[in-house]
């Protein structure tokens, strides 16, 4: 078992948290062979030895099922929409009404592509920010490296929709590992609303996934509710996972009050 995490400092702070652009750190290893007081005892161990820190913040992968309990830290449970990845067909057929219609629009009217330029789905995440009034939070550079890193790995896709006139529509970054697929980040164009272009390229992921021979596809979740929304059309399962806090900073306890 062992325990991944990114360590930085920013601010004279120094951060124990998940890599930006990436759902989940933290445990992994083969854990199924553990009793809980056997993960339990290695859980300590491990937080024993992390480096100082002024502010910790670790999300955990769904699929580590035992209870967590670590002194001093403070342990919630965060929620994400997973599909499990069968039958193309039936997974079709299980799609709300509206999500089949627009799939059918984006059939009709888009054309989906696969690409290396990351540019287009930079600028259309800050696009959908700006709809809600907020910024991106990394830089086009970052996004690049991320991508390439993929690429060299053999795990991530960046898929976008078009038009005929080669407008687009929306775009998205998928990255998968052994078992699942994860949709990563994705961005529409607000002059185009209603084209179905992120409901049509999100079905163009999940079809990609099972033809990867993947398991599942977490779409990781979102605590805005229309996109939690839209996420539940596509009728996937709801499961919980862990997340790991911890604060031993006055000042940044101050700072985020202001």
């Amino acid at each position: 078992m062992y325990f991944v995490f990114v360590y930085e400092k920013k601010m004279n702070f120094k951060f124990i948290r998940n890599a930006l652009l990436t759902p989940y750190a933290g445990l992994h290893g083969d854990l199924e062979t553990f009793t809980q007081k056997e993960f339990n005892l290695h859980l300590q161990n491990i937080f024993r030895q992390l480096p100082k820190f002024d502010i910790f913040h670790i999300d955990i992968h769904p699929s580590v099922r035992f209870n967590l309990d670590i002194e001093g830290f403070q342990i919630m449970k965060k929620r994400t929409n997973i599909l499990r990845l069968e039958d193309k067909d039936l997974i079709h057929k299980n799609f709300k009404p509206a999500l089949q219609r627009q799939i059918k629009k984006f059939n009709t009217h888009l054309k989906f592509i696969s690409s290396q330029d990351t540019t287009p789905l930079y600028n259309l995440l800050q696009q959908s920010l700006a709809k809600r009034d907020e910024k991106i939070n990394f830089t086009l550079g970052y996004l690049q490296k991320l991508y390439k890193h993929c690429k060299l790995h053999d795990a991530g896709h960046l898929f976008y929709a078009i038009d005929e006139n080669n407008n687009y529509h929306a775009g998205l970054l998928l990255v998968h590992d052994a078992t699942h697929s994860y949709y990563v980040c994705g961005g529409s164009n607000s002059l185009f609303p209603n084209s179905g272009a992120m409901s049509g390229l999100m079905w163009q992921a999940i079809q990609t996934s099972i033809a990867l021979g993947k398991s599942y596809f977490d779409f990781e979740g979102s605590m805005i509710t229309g996109i939690n929304n839209f996420f539940k059309n596509f009728a996937p399962q709801e499961y919980s996972y862990w997340n790991i806090q911890k604060n031993n900073s006055l000042i940044f306890k101050l700072f985020n009050k202001k």
